[in-house]
Formats: structure tokens, C-alpha cells, sequence
């Protein structure tokens, strides 16, 4: 190759200004800018590949979080559904009863007093539902003044210990603080002390015990006291495998039936927004079968020198009407609202005849009882599986004044004992509900119709249940269950069902 007059080799350069350079260093210097930008261009890329592998588990951990998120709501509404029904069943049913109660001049009394009961827990579900949503929203805002915490807290205490004391429980309470009067938030720390002490009750035992301590202690902050309270009892405890989720919304150890305690898995999750809300933290200690500790820390702002709360009438006033936490949120208000008066106008309708409407109705009805003179029970005997005390007393007073003798048994397996124990036709039917804690009632069913003894193992099964879906039904007809009444029972579709086996006895 010519390069002027020259021949130029690889072994010669290129000329500058200040001499040659060799071909061999142009090429070493290119090889080293492209592995340079393929390095860049490497490095690049694993940084990209890097964020688009957290970005990918980022994605992956929120779906199995809405999953779960959606599983916990799925059960949550399933257990509902049969909570709620639970106590429908029993505000019906003995409504039903206190009118026929009425009509034949007998006391209705013992009806009203479940009607209330399971009003009471209506109320108890929807608050906590109410309290949740409106947390979810941001819509409850602190809002301090000065008060007197001993008084307030004993105040607040005084339905609990009612509470308990018909649920045969001890509770108390006691107090040490160095300062009489505090700024704190008195409706929201009512609500945190019912969350927890009602659920100190739901799985204290008869004959337990529950113990609320207030103590004042240090606290870090300028102008601030801390307070801590320990609420103890010596109930069934909690077990190593749910304490990671004690505190997600929805979520309860067991449902209803297997616990007995009835109620929609949100006060313990309430309770923790609201305490942090605060600026506190909640601790719980267990042990299963000994009992729980729960602690919540708090920090209240101290009153300047001379500074007092003498509480005025206009204050007292506004906490005792206690509604306007909920009137920026008018559909469940209205809905709280409306349950309300329709349980307490269902009681007062019976209890006191103030409508006109309630006494036309009351006198329109014959003197004898509906059911006796419409059905023939007399020397029936029917086995009522139930697990539900109040369930078990508004039915078991449904079959009697329609002449069926009834035994309960509170589980499935009871049930299956009882049907075990006794001569073929002893009993003429047998009602279960379907959820029932150590046997539900498919088992049951499906273990009676199992018996050697073929006139025991075809005895009319009708399950009186809240599990009313179409998989429930399916699943009932499969294992042998006559007939599938739905709660609230209509009394008369429950005594026109026994009628059609019992004729065929």
C-alpha cells in the first residue's frame, strides 16, 4: 500500500504533529473503547435486569397479598353471613313467639329479653364493621381535651362489668396515676378499651377472671405523661400459629361455631389503628390455655400549671349523644340507624302495644295458639342439634307449644351418641344445624345414616342452618339430609316440614 510516495505496512503509524502512531495501539485502544461500552452496556443491562426482577417480586408479593387480602374478605363474608344469621334467627323466631306469647295472655318477657340479646350483638358486628371502614378512610380524627382519666375509663368499664358479671366472670379494675387530669381523646379511647375488654370476655370461661390496671409512667416526651394499660385474663389463650395474624383485619383464630364466640374478626385490628392513630403501641402476650396480657402504651399531654377540667354540661351533652362520629358517612349511618329502631320497635311494639298497628294484630290472632290448632304433634319427639344457645332455646319453645317433646345435643357427635343410645323410633326427626364445633352436621348426618341399624339409620334428618347456598344444599342431599330449611326459620315452613315425615312414620 502507497501512502504519498511511500509504502505504509502495519508495522508504521499514522503521522501527527509530534510523530507516528502505530496501527497496532489504534487497534488496541478501538478493542478497548468497545469492550469499555460493552462493559457500560453489560452493567446496564444487569442493573435493568435487576430492578425489572425486584419489580417483578414487588408485583408478585402485592398478588399474593391481594390474594390473601381477597381469601381473608371471601371468609370474613362467609362468616357474616352466618353470624348474622345467627342472630336474625333468634330476633325473629322469638319475636314470632312473644306475639303468640301475647295473644294468649302469657308473658312475653323471656322472648323480649333474647330479642334484645341478639339485637345487642347485631350492634356489636356493625360497629366494628362501621369503626373499620371509617379507619380505612382516614374519617376518625383525634379530637383532645381535658378530662378526668380515672373516671372516664371507670365510666367506660361499668357495661363491661355487666358483661361479664352475666357471663359469670370477675372483672376489675384499678388505677395508679400521679395526675388527675390529662388532654386525651375520650371517644376513641372508648372505643379501644371496648374493643379489648369485650374480647377479653368472648373467651374468658365462666367463672374466669379479667383484670384492667391504668398506671401512669415515664414518658420521653416534652409535656407529655405516659400512660400504660394491662387488661389480663386467664381465658383460653392464643396459639403459637395465629399470633402472626392477631392484628389483620377479618381474621379470627376460629369462626363462630368452633369458638362459640360470636363477632367479625375487626375489634383486635381496630383497637391496633386506633392506639398508633394515637401515637401508642399495643402488645399482646399469650399462652393457650392459661391466658392473655394485652398492654397498650400511650402518651398523654399534660395540663399547664392550674390548669383544670371541670367538664361543662354543653361537653357532657355532646359525649352522651356520642353520634356525630359517623354522620360524614350517612349510608352506614343510615343503615346502623335503621337496625336500631327496628329492634327496639319490635320490642316496644310487643312489649307495650304502642302502635295501633301492633294491638289490630294481637287481637286479630285466635286465643288458642296458631300452632296447636294447625298441627298434631302430641308424643313426637324430635332431637334439635344446635349449637347456638339462644338458637337452641327459641326453637326448642317453637316445638313445645306445638306439643313435640325436645332434647338438645350441642354438637354432631352428641347427636350421633343420642341417636346410638336409644331404641330405633325413639325419636321421631332429627334437626341439625350444619355448623357445630367437634362434629359438624354433614358428619353427623353421614355417620348416622352409616348405623347397622336400618330403622335408626333412615330417621328424617332436616338441617335448620344458615349455610343456605347451593354448594350447602348440594352437600346436604349428598349425605343424606332430608330436607334444608335456611335461618331466620319460618316457623311455619319448619312445623309444615316435620308434618310431611312425621306422616309418613
Amino acid at each position: 500500500m502507497l501512502f504519498g510516495d511511500k509504502e505504509f505496512g502495519m508495522s508504521e503509524g499514522i503521522m501527527t504533529a509530534g510523530g507516528s502512531i502505530p496501527i497496532s495501539m489504534i487497534i488496541l485502544l478501538v478493542l478497548l473503547a468497545v469492550i469499555c461500552a460493552l462493559c457500560v452496556y453489560v452493567a446496564i443491562l444487569k442493573q435493568h435486569l435487576i430492578e425489572e426482577h425486584e419489580r417483578l417480586e414487588q408485583l408478585e408479593k402485592r398478588v399474593r397479598e391481594q390474594n390473601r387480602s381477597n381469601e381473608v374478605k371471601q371468609k370474613f363474608l362467609f362468616n357474616m353471613s352466618h353470624d348474622i344469621r345467627t342472630p336474625m334467627n333468634a330476633i325473629l323466631g322469638f319475636a314470632n313467639l312473644a306475639q303468640r306469647q301475647m295473644a294468649n295472655g302469657e308473658s312475653a318477657d323471656e322472648s323480649l329479653k333474647y330479642i334484645e340479646e341478639a339485637g345487642n350483638n347485631l350492634m356489636e358486628m356493625l360497629d366494628g364493621v362501621l369503626d373499620t371502614a371509617r379507619l380505612e378512610s382516614n374519617e376518625i380524627l383525634l379530637q383532645e381535651s381535658l378530662g378526668d382519666l380515672e373516671k372516664t375509663i371507670s365510666r367506660d368499664l361499668l357495661s363491661a362489668e355487666e358483661h361479664a358479671r352475666n357471663a359469670g366472670i370477675t372483672l376489675t379494675s384499678s388505677f395508679k396515676l400521679k395526675h388527675k387530669e390529662l388532654y386525651f381523646d375520650a371517644n376513641v379511647l372508648r372505643k379501644i378499651l371496648y374493643n379489648l375488654v369485650s374480647n377479653a370476655i368472648k373467651y374468658t370461661e365462666k367463672d374466669g377472671k379479667i383484670s384492667v390496671l391504668v398506671r401512669e409512667t415515664q414518658s420521653d416526651k416534652e409535656h407529655m405523661t405516659g400512660i400504660t394499660i394491662t387488661i389480663s385474663d386467664n381465658g383460653i389463650g392464643i396459639s403459637d400459629s395465629f399470633k402472626p395474624h392477631l392484628f389483620e383485619p377479618f381474621s379470627r383464630e376460629k369462626n363462630t361455631t368452633m369458638s362459640g364466640v360470636e363477632g367479625t374478626g375487626l375489634g383486635l385490628s381496630a383497637a391496633k389503628r386506633m392506639i398508633e392513630m394515637m401515637g401508642g403501641t399495643i402488645t399482646v402476650n399469650s399462652t393457650q390455655g392459661e391466658g392473655t396480657d394485652v398492654i397498650v402504651s400511650l402518651a398523654f399531654r399534660l395540663p399547664d400549671e392550674g390548669e383544670t377540667a371541670e367538664v361543662s354540661k354543653e361537653r357532657e351533652t355532646h359525649e352522651a349523644s356520642a353520634v356525630p362520629e359517623y354522620e360524614d358517612d350517612e349510608d352506614m349511618l343510615a343503615t346502623k340507624h335503621s337496625l336500631n329502631h327496628t329492634i327496639h320497635t319490635v320490642s316496644a311494639a310487643i312489649k307495650e302495644g304502642i302502635s295501633d298497628d301492633a294491638h289490630e294484630a294481637a287481637e286479630a290472632l285466635p286465643k288458642k295458639s296458631l300452632v296447636a290448632d294447625d298441627y298434631s304433634f302430641v308424643d313426637r319427639r324430635v332431637l334439635l342439634a344446635e349449637d347456638n344457645k339462644v338458637n337452641q332455646k327459641m326453637e326448642q319453645l317453637v316445638l313445645e307449644r306445638a306439643g313435640i317433646h325436645v332434647e338438645i345435643a350441642d354438637d354432631g357427635q352428641i347427636a350421633v351418641n343420642k341417636v346410638c343410645e336409644h331404641p330405633a323410633g325413639y325419636y321421631d326427626a332429627v334437626l341439625i344445624d350444619l355448623q357445630m364445633p367437634n362434629m359438624d352436621g354433614f358428619e353427623a348426618t353421614a355417620a348416622i345414616r352409616a348405623l347397622d341399624d336400618p330403622d335408626k339409620a333412615n330417621i328424617p334428618i332436616i338441617a335448620v342452618t344458615a349455610n343456605t347456598s347451593d354448594a350447602d344444599r348440594m352437600l346436604s342431599k349428598e349425605v343424606g339430609i332430608n330436607g334444608h330449611l335456611g335461618k331466620p326459620i319460618k316457623i311455619l315452613e319448619l312445623l309444615e316440614v316435620l308434618q310431611e315425615y312425621f306422616d309418613e312414620i
